[in-house]
């Protein structure tokens, strides 16, 4: 599986996730946060939603829980169908 780069936007994260291992840190910072285990803080961050027309001004897709966030996509929709394993 190749890594397809996207924005995540959060409370605790915001920044370009470019590997496994950038969302491996995103996962972590958030299962200690909210004590979730691996697959439970995986759904809760696929819900993350898409910003509109992201790709066309960043060059990426952004997702996150801000107001901007309004979809359709989720995080774990698009990851779906770009084959993007977010399970740790």
């Amino acid at each position: 599986m190749e890594w397809r780069p996207f924005y995540f936007d959060g409370n605790q994260v915001f920044d370009e996730i470019n590997s496994r291992e950038d969302w491996r840190e995103v996962v972590e910072i958030y299962k200690e946060i909210h004590r979730l285990d691996d697959r439970e803080c995986a759904d809760f961050l696929r819900r993350a939603k898409y910003n509109p027309g992201s790709e066309e001004r960043y060059g990426m897709p952004r997702f996150g829980f801000y107001a901007e966030y309004i979809g359709p996509k989720t995080l774990g929709e698009w990851a779906d169908r770009e084959k993007v394993n977010l399970y740790i």
